[in-house]
């Protein structure tokens, strides 16, 4: 059967990590997490031949601890073979899973970045979120401001109310 890119599969629950399946296909740990469910395929690979020539890298660290990562030898770098072995270590063998998380978690804080503290919009920009937070700011002076003068005529009307009493309470005892 020929898959195309686009095409949705169920990954088999029997495969077993480190097999060759169809004598093309080899189950990495990496994808077993996907066993048994429905995926799509983004990247199919084809040659000639029917084989994909693999370069495999494999990286031990002091306490023992091994990890394996194998890639297609067109796209072979030791170095980033090195690199991803040591991610897959550092994460448990499932380095794909804690990438997605960290893509995930990247993405929100690029969005909080980008959303107002005032009125909690989200901006394409970081400049016009700066320049929207400015408005709120100035705003929000003006409106203490314009409070600041109706508690100033409060406390006038109220000097003025209480002279006026006063005056009136004078007036009452000069005419006893």
């Amino acid at each position: 059967m020929k898959y195309k890119v686009g095409d949705k599969v169920r990954v088999r629950s029997d495969l077993i990590s480190g097999n060759q399946y169809g004598g093309l296909t080899f189950f990495d740990g990496n994808m077993s997490s996907h066993a048994g469910q429905l995926c799509t395929i983004k990247r199919v690979y084809s040659n000639t031949n029917g084989l994909i020539p693999t370069m495999t890298t494999t990286v031990v660290d002091a306490s023992g601890k091994k990890a394996t990562v194998t890639c297609d030898k067109a796209d072979y770098s030791e170095r980033q073979g090195v690199l991803e072995a040591i991610a897959q270590m550092a994460c448990g063998g499932n380095f794909d899973k804690e990438y997605d998380k960290a893509v995930k978690k990247n993405k929100l804080i690029e969005l909080h970045d980008r959303t107002c503290i005032y009125c909690g919009k989200v901006f394409d920009t970081v400049e016009e979120l700066k320049a929207y937070e400015a408005w709120h700011v100035e705003c929000k002076k003006a409106r203490r401001k314009r409070y600041l003068l109706r508690k100033r005529a409060k406390e006038i009307a109220f000097e003025e109310q209480a002279q006026k009493m006063a005056r009136e309470i004078i007036a009452e005892d000069n005419k006893k």
